[in-house]
């Protein structure tokens, strides 16, 4: 597993989601805008959905969004997700049928 994602879940058990959001966001945006596909779709992988907050959860899937034609395991992390926020969050369900 990567250091950054331990970073994110480090941050997000202390109660720093803005922070861990904004190492997602750089991180992921960083491997997309460089070509790098399959690692992201590899780091995407190692994420435990479980130790993310609704926050962090809509930002993982907003951050590949754009490339979701090029990660292909983007549909079974969106099929996770929906699940994950359906206990968390379900108001927050309706909105995911876009991403």
């Amino acid at each position: 597993m990567t250091t950054w994602v331990e970073k994110i879940y480090s941050l997000v058990e202390q109660g720093k989601s803005y922070k861990a959001i904004n190492i997602l966001f750089k991180e992921i945006d960083d491997l997309l805008c460089e070509g790098e596909f399959e690692t992201c779709n590899e780091s995407l992988k190692t994420f435990d959905l479980e130790r993310l907050d609704t926050s962090l959860l809509v930002g993982l899937l907003s951050i590949t969004f754009p490339a979701s034609d090029k990660l292909s395991y983007r549909p079974e992390m969106v099929e996770k997700i929906r699940t994950r926020l359906e206990n968390l969050a379900p108001d927050r369900v309706g909105r995911l049928r876009s991403m």
